[in-house]
């Protein structure tokens, strides 16, 4: 995986890199976890948003075990949060 940069804000706020965003299947309103695990900060999409990802996975692809691409899980995504 590639590493891109940000600035923080003076209001302690970040932009997320677009490209780190699409690759995550994040969109807009996603809640994230926030932790400090031995010095570094890490984002987490939330449980909810985890599950919701499996289960659009395990629902397109119920015999493959292979991981979906950036593109079909974003696709998914997209369809999912029209519901």
């Amino acid at each position: 995986m590639s590493t891109k940069s940000t600035t923080l804000t003076s209001k302690n706020q970040v932009t997320l890199p677009a490209v780190l965003v699409r690759r995550a299947g994040l969109t807009k309103g996603v809640r994230l976890s926030v932790r400090l695990e031995n010095g570094t900060i890490v984002l987490e999409p939330q449980a909810e948003v985890r599950r919701m990802v499996e289960e659009i996975q395990a629902a397109l692809r119920p015999k493959v075990r292979k991981p979906l691409s950036d593109i079909e899980l974003q696709a998914a995504l997209r369809g999912w949060s029209k519901k």
